[in-house]
């Protein structure tokens, strides 16, 4: 079970998609704030990290089979 977490944690921070992730979230929070206003960069900040977290759980249940 620790390996499988460490093994997940290492894939996140070395995995290309982490630094599309990081670059992605400052593109869209500078829309956000220039469309919609900045009390809007609350939920799409939520709503991007949701989309993130399934990404990953979804690339780790490939992982392990």
């Amino acid at each position: 079970m620790y390996c499988l977490r460490l093994r997940c944690l290492v894939l996140i921070f070395v995995n290309p998609l982490y630094n599309v992730g990081i670059g992605g979230g400052a593109l869209l929070g500078h829309w956000v704030t220039q469309y919609s206003g900045i009390s809007c960069i609350g939920v799409a900040g939520m709503l991007t990290a949701a989309a993130g977290l399934w990404v990953c759980l979804n690339l780790n249940r490939h992982i392990r089979t």
